[in-house]
């Protein structure tokens, strides 16, 4: 059986250890890039690393898909991949044969995208799948989401969007089911996403209107409008430490942290809901 060419693209802000251990996870005969997608704490250069990376410094921070997708076109364009790995900083891959086991999972998948099971290092609990995004009603359910971030604001100026948070996520999570096998039309987790060839050839990287959240409802509204093969494997992991970068960034200033989150929120919504409105 032929190894394709696999390549991993890491999206690298501020948290550089992060960044180190999620390289040093990847397999060693796949292609590598980091994108530094704007960091405040300077440029960073494939020495660091200990093996064969490219490199790509933007001077600006991008946000979520913008700043993928500079990897995303970088490999398309000069690497030929047959397959591209979009992860977060803050991952690592457990498994040293996750290249070889994406070949297997597309032989019997034929997916245009791909996510493992993504398990969060805080608590233990998986994040992905989750149901695929709802295209019934889907501009007047977007509207009403932007309606209620907005409250949310309200309720982070008092002090209380926190607490909010931790029973929402809690709620969401215990929601989720295990699977035990590959599972097809569901909505992925944006930390790690697998994009085949079929996917590659008709299009350069994600949905680029938004800086930050909502990534992976789009994604999964684009690949019902598009019919795109998308399945979830438990047969892949990834262990996620979740929000280090955003941490790092905010350092100990909760309140100020939730109002850039909600204003990204709204800003995502309303390019979502064009969108909605452009198929």
């Amino acid at each position: 059986m032929n190894i394709l060419r696999v390549v991993f693209v890491v999206l690298h802000f501020i948290t550089f250890e992060d960044t180190l251990e999620c390289v040093k996870s990847l397999p060693a005969g796949a292609g590598v890039i980091v994108v530094n997608n704007g960091s405040p704490n300077g440029e960073i250069f494939a020495s660091d690393f200990g093996r064969e990376v490219f490199i790509i410094n933007s001077p600006d921070n991008l946000g979520f898909a913008n700043g993928h997708n500079l990897g995303f076109r970088f490999a398309k364009r000069e690497l030929n991949p047959d397959f591209i790995v979009l992860l977060n900083n803050d991952v690592v891959l457990p498994q040293p044969d996750f290249d070889l086991l994406i070949q297997k999972k597309f032989l019997e998948l034929d997916f245009d995208i791909l996510g493992p099971d993504i398990i969060s290092l805080s608590d233990g609990g998986t994040q992905s799948p989750s149901p695929p995004f709802e295209i019934l009603n889907a501009g007047r359910r977007i509207r009403f989401e932007i309606f209620f971030t907005r409250v949310l604001f309200l309720l982070n100026f008092f002090g209380l969007y926190g607490v909010f948070q931790m029973l929402f996520r809690k709620i969401v999570r215990g929601k989720r089911k295990s699977f035990s096998g590959d599972v097809a039309g569901v909505k992925l987790h944006g930390a790690a996403l697998i994009f085949s060839r079929k996917f590659i050839d008709r299009f350069d990287g994600l949905f680029d209107k938004t800086f930050l959240f909502k990534e992976e409802e789009i994604l999964s509204f684009i690949a019902q409008k598009e019919s795109l093969t998308v399945y979830f494997t438990p047969d892949l992991k990834v262990f996620h430490k979740e929000d280090s970068a955003a941490n790092a960034l905010f350092k100990n200033d909760g309140r100020r942290k939730n109002f850039f989150i909600l204003n990204c929120y709204i800003k995502s919504l309303k390019e979502f809901l064009n969108l909605i409105r452009s198929y």
